[in-house]
């Protein structure tokens, strides 16, 4: 089944803002994208802050170099999401894919589905209600999406939410309740599916 390519962290910072304009400006009233996740409108502003903190490294402001790489990143991992979304409403098919302004990823080798992500790892940010999570990176993988429950993970039946989708080995994981025992786990993505789970990391929120 065709994909997207969801990870562009190796084009350039006007490359990357290129390819995303491109994203937005194909998705735009195109009526098979009615309900995008995120937003266009999110995903526009996400490129304005990058473009302008972009800009101000160019002409020798280097105090923004930090906020264009947090910028960088969460356009990343929010592209990422809207990837997923449009794989989803187009369930395979090439043309719906190459309307939304992705490219297709590319399948020489065709490795099947990836192994389940090792040395899951969840620590207390020092923010209340989050948590970072980190894994080793699974060689192959376009994305990685992250789930988590307060059930027993041990449980079969346990409900697993996913908190989100990202593109690199790692995860913060906000909004959670404090003093509950949470339990997360992630899977790695590319063309062929979902890997199995990774083994839960554990931690009760601060």
């Amino acid at each position: 089944m065709e994909r997207l390519r969801l990870n562009y962290s190796n084009l350039s910072v006007n490359d990357f803002i290129s390819k995303a304009q491109t994203i937005v400006n194909s998705m735009t009233g195109n009526p098979v994208f009615a309900t995008p996740n995120p937003s266009l409108a999110t995903i526009q502003t996400l490129i304005d802050n990058l473009d302008d903190a972009n800009i101000e490294v160019e002409l020798g402001n280097y105090t923004q170099l930090t906020a264009r790489n947090d910028f960088h990143a969460v356009l990343g991992d929010s592209l990422a999401v809207l990837g997923n979304y449009v794989e989803n409403i187009a369930n395979g098919n090439r043309q719906i894919l190459e309307s939304s302004g992705f490219d297709l990823a590319k399948t020489p080798e065709r490795s099947g589905i990836l192994p389940a992500p090792i040395a899951m790892d969840a620590q207390l940010t020092g923010i209340s209600g989050q948590v970072q999570l980190k894994w080793q990176p699974v060689k192959g993988a376009q994305s990685y999406i992250v789930e988590a429950t307060t059930g027993n993970a041990a449980d079969p039946n346990a409900q697993w939410v996913m908190l989100g989708v990202c593109t690199r080995a790692r995860f913060v994981a906000g909004n959670l309740t404090p003093a509950l025992f949470y339990s997360f786990r992630v899977c790695a993505v590319n063309w062929a599916g979902n890997s199995a789970p990774s083994e839960p990391a554990t931690s009760v929120i601060g």
